[in-house]
């Protein structure tokens, strides 16, 4: 599994990122966040939209 670091910076490059119905941002002041943990696409540990190791590419080349 990635680490929740790696999850954030390829949720925040992702173009197929969707929002899971849980995620809600926190009356603490933390700011809310994309990454694949809160994406409705993750399912099992697992993108269904076979983005994540493209986009993860995608950010080592930059």
């Amino acid at each position: 599994m990635s680490s929740d670091q790696e999850m954030r910076h390829v949720g925040s490059s992702c173009p197929g990122y969707e929002p899971d119905d849980f995620s809600f941002q926190s009356g603490t002041g933390e700011a809310y966040y994309r990454s694949c943990t809160n994406c409705r696409n993750l399912q099992d540990g697992k993108c269904v939209k076979n983005l994540y190791d493209s986009v993860l590419a995608s950010l080592d080349q930059s």
